[in-house]
């Protein structure tokens, strides 16, 4: 069965309706009503089956808003590293926060809160420490990197 097949089977059709329901029946990124819905992938694994992701990686967009997100996205993946950090360089330049680049992470503090940013994919996440501290543990523990990363993209 190809992909858009297993997009006609019962179980994605179920689990789609589940994911529009949990988004009160509307785009989240325009908060329409009115248009058709989709449900998006925010990432891919091989091998699995539309209807076996976790709903923390499902959202409801618009057709709009859904292409959109895929313009955007096709366009971020398609820069080279050093396009990507300039990118985030030029978000922050006027602000008091800048961002720290170690590798293939960004970090930059947020009130009482600091965000890690894995560049390539630009998956992001929270935590409560510092900026300093959590650079000082990626650089002492460099062969956790990896594991950061996965976290960051896969949940």
């Amino acid at each position: 069965m190809n992909y858009k097949e297993l997009l006609k089977h019962p179980k994605w059709q179920k689990k789609r309706l589940e994911i529009m329901e949990r988004d009160n029946w509307k785009c989240i990124g325009c908060h329409a009503e009115d248009k058709t819905l989709h449900v998006h992938h925010e990432i891919y694994f091989k091998g699995k089956k539309p209807w076996e992701y976790d709903e923390k990686h499902l959202k409801t967009y618009c057709l709009d808003c859904h292409k959109d997100y895929h313009d955007v996205m096709d366009l971020y993946k398609s820069q080279s590293f050093g396009d990507k950090k300039n990118f985030y360089l030029k978000l922050f330049k006027d602000s008091d926060k800048k961002p720290i680049f170690y590798k293939s992470f960004m970090v930059v503090e947020n009130e009482n809160t600091s965000i890690i940013l894995h560049v390539p994919s630009s998956f992001w996440k929270t935590y409560n420490a510092p900026v300093d501290q959590i650079i000082q543990k990626m650089k002492q523990h460099p062969e956790a990197l990896d594991e950061l990363r996965d976290i960051l993209i896969y949940g």
